[in-house]
């Protein structure tokens, strides 16, 4: 039993791998089998499919995330500090692949990478679609929730439509790692706080 959980996280780790090196479409079952050393029957002991693969992968996504999450924006006590946080995390959200797969993924930024990987695969598969915009709202529910916690405190305007506020912020960080990929942007330190600095002076009570 322990080796088939060995085999089934190798398939996964090396799926991760290959989508992000040469890009979801350009995988095949094959190519996995032969990075993990089995044949490609074995791999439908584990998945009936690629796509029933990539849903695996998500979920490998999202733990990692979350711990990383917990680990980097868990001891913000303020709204404040939380979205400075965020902010400040810019140039992780850009290069996720690093987090993912370690400081040195082999050039994997440079060639496809976490987004294409999502937006391909969403592509083929309407429930892989519906997961991934489940895990963007409950990114603004998270910050909604914060974002109210402020109000309370009287830390952020009382006017304000929480569940807006977290679609702006959201919105303006996915829009940013996504320009990243075209020239760096988030990697200016001194842009990312002038950035935090407008956004905050708009919402502060």
């Amino acid at each position: 039993m322990r080796k088939s959980a060995d085999t089934r996280q190798s398939l996964i780790r090396e799926a991760l791998g290959l989508f992000l090196l040469k890009g979801y479409d350009n995988v095949s079952l094959s190519d996995i089998a032969q990075r993990v050393g089995i044949t490609k029957p074995a791999i439908y002991f584990h998945f009936q499919n690629k796509e029933e693969l990539a849903d695996a992968v998500l979920d490998h996504f999202t733990l990692v995330m979350s711990e990383w999450s917990t680990e980097r924006f868990g001891a913000s006590p303020t709204t404040r500090e939380l979205l400075l946080a965020f902010f400040h995390s810019l140039p992780d959200f850009a290069q996720v692949e690093r987090i993912l797969v370690g400081p040195e993924p082999d050039g994997i930024e440079d060639v496809y990478g976490f987004t294409d990987f999502i937006t391909s695969a969403a592509r083929s598969s309407p429930s892989f679609r519906v997961r991934i915009a489940e895990i963007f709202a409950a990114t603004r529910q998270r910050l909604a929730f914060r974002i109210r916690e402020g109000q309370e405190e009287g830390e952020v305007r009382a006017d304000l439509d929480p569940d807006l506020t977290a679609l702006h912020v959201h919105a303006l960080i996915e829009g940013l790692t996504f320009l990243d990929g075209f020239g760096s942007v988030t990697s200016q330190a001194d842009l990312v706080d002038a950035l935090f600095a407008q956004v905050w002076k708009g919402i502060e009570a």
